[in-house]
């Protein structure tokens, strides 16, 4: 339904998803504007779409992995190892990684109980620093996830990064995210830009 939807919105975009590696439906859709940049999809997984971008304009390129990860940490795992061979391939060419990773990163990403770093967070740091992955600029919402348990204060969590490599922050010096708030739409349909 929300792979119809986009087609009918953005006409003339091209369109991709990973629903082929998904047991239920696609976890991430990818659309593009034709008439601005040549999108090559590199390779694909159920948590991430890893892409080769070139910028019609000014001929500019690089890699870019769009990633919605598991909300279990033991099922991120494959992800974290997929991002380090793809680091291989982009052998410190520009490269941007973003979306929804369901991991806060440090412990100022988080608000709870809960002052500690945990495997979850542990892992994905390991994966950020093993790739020399950095967050760039931004704007807007620091926490972009919440829950709140009936009796409880509730959990406020940034897990949504746009993180690029120094390739990528010499390339593209003026690239700014924007976190914006989702409104009328439902929460598991996010999107996140890059402006440069």
């Amino acid at each position: 339904m929300r792979f119809e939807l986009c087609m009918r919105v953005f006409k003339g975009w091209d369109w991709t998803s990973n629903g082929n590696f998904c047991s239920s439906g696609s976890r991430i859709i990818l659309g593009w504007n034709v008439d601005v940049v040549d999108l090559n999809v590199v390779a694909m997984s159920d948590q991430v779409i890893q892409t080769f971008v070139r910028f019609k304009a000014d001929k500019k390129e690089l890699f870019c992995s769009f990633v919605y990860a598991h909300n279990k940490y033991t099922h991120r795992r494959p992800l974290w190892d997929n991002l380090g061979l793809h680091n291989q391939l982009v052998c410190n060419r520009p490269w941007c990684v973003l979306g929804d990773f369901n991991s806060a990163l440090n412990l100022e990403d988080k608000i709870e109980g809960s002052s500690v770093i945990d495997i979850a967070m542990r892992e994905f740091k390991e994966c950020v620093d093993a790739n020399e992955l950095v967050d760039i600029n931004r704007s807007g919402l620091q926490f972009t996830w919440t829950q709140k348990p009936r009796g409880f204060d509730g959990t406020l969590r940034k897990i949504d990064r746009i993180m690029a490599n120094l390739g990528f922050l010499d390339s593209f010096a003026g690239a700014h995210a924007i976190f914006q708030p989702i409104h009328g739409l439902n929460s598991k349909f996010k999107s996140v830009g890059v402006h440069r």
